[in-house]
């Protein structure tokens, strides 16, 4: 499990800073933050929270450090800390008779037409799910929803709702949505159609048409259950062209010039965050590359702690990454200690050139 710190790191959204910015987030209560009551039971998601409900009859479940019941990290799906604040939602994306749940959120004032807009959330599966999905939908409403049923919502129970005014976008994976341990981070953009006003994320398909990942651990409910928080819609600004894009040659290495680490330590500091969000860019622009990520430490300690240090470091950035949305097999990381320096380590300034990070771009 993830330390605070890099948790709240990943949170950040400055790797589209390269390309794009963002205005406000326009999701009300969008950790799940501001609550009536501190959740005593199973599915009070809906009476519990502010801006948020059930489009449907499924009972969403709400999560909070202040709840013996319904507690973080530990709770009866599953143990995972929160990926923002003291809460998050819990919803089924899959499970037996099409049972679905959702989480239904209102917007702080209604999208303009012609704008190009990203939606951004974090999802993690719980411990007792025997499934794992590689998909998972975003729909964007003109109006509240609230349809008589406990199965996944349809299009012709939309239509037959509030008409045409909603638009749906899927948000998928080449690989499932299977990390019970970390946040996997999941985004999409759109543009809007100027009446979107709220915004309801859950499985919109029913189980014969959505594939699904069977884990090893036969054990386990026959259930597909997540975990849900820090849902953000924000305006999508473009920079300005002249401004140049993050571009490392193929097969150079480099040297992370800000990935930077307290002393004797692996978890990332924040100035750390933007060269690797630029970083994220390039390789989610360019798919058919890999990445190798080395640490390595200055001569002071023992060489097995160094190699271990150099090792976690690396794993650090690694682990940052793929939770940014990097496939696991397109990264390798290694550390070697003080075995490689790149200057005498007789001097403080050699010794801090020899603590670094190097990375190096390779095609598939």
């Amino acid at each position: 499990m993830q330390n605070i710190l890099f948790k709240q790191l990943i949170l950040s959204f400055l790797f589209l800073l390269s390309l794009k910015l963002f205005s406000q987030n326009l999701v009300i209560n969008p950790s799940f933050e501001d609550y009536t009551k501190c959740p005593d039971t199973l599915g009070v998601f809906e009476s519990s929270l502010k801006s948020w409900s059930n489009p449907t009859l499924g009972t969403t479940d709400y999560f909070h450090k202040c709840s013996e019941i319904m507690s973080i990290p530990k709770n009866y799906n599953g143990n995972q800390e929160s990926k923002f604040g003291d809460s998050y939602a819990g919803i089924f994306v899959y499970a037996p008779n099409n049972y679905r749940e959702y989480v239904q959120g209102k917007l702080s004032q209604k999208l303009e037409k012609g704008k190009k807009y990203k939606v951004s959330f974090n999802i993690s599966l719980a411990e007792v799910s025997k499934f794992a999905v590689k998909r998972i939908g975003v729909l964007l409403s003109d109006q509240h929803i609230k349809i008589n049923t406990y199965a996944e919502i349809t299009k012709d129970s939309l239509m037959y709702q509030i008409g045409r005014n909603w638009q749906y976008k899927p948000v998928q994976s080449k690989s499932y949505f299977r990390d019970k341990e970390n946040w996997t981070h999941l985004t999409t953009e759109f543009e809007s159609n100027g009446m979107e006003n709220y915004i309801v994320i859950g499985n919109f398909e029913n189980n014969y048409t959505h594939k699904t990942l069977v884990s090893s651990d036969y054990n386990k409910k026959n259930i597909s259950y997540y975990y849900i928080d820090h849902i953000t819609i924000e305006e999508i600004i473009k920079k300005k062209e002249e401004e140049k894009k993050f571009a490392p040659e193929i097969g150079k290495e480099y040297v992370f010039k800000h990935v930077l680490f307290h002393h004797d330590k692996w978890d990332l500091v924040e100035k750390s965050i933007f060269e690797l969000n630029q970083l994220f860019i390039f390789l989610s622009d360019f798919p058919e590359t890999k990445i190798i990520i080395e640490g390595h430490t200055d001569n002071t300690g023992s060489d097995e702690h160094n190699e271990n240090l150099s090792i976690n470091r690396a794993k650090s950035v690694t682990k940052y990454l793929i939770n940014l949305g990097v496939d696991e097999n397109r990264i390798q990381y290694n550390g070697y200690g003080s075995k490689q320096p790149v200057a005498e380590n007789t001097t403080s300034e050699g010794r801090q050139l020899n603590r670094r990070v190097t990375y190096k771009i390779i095609r598939n």
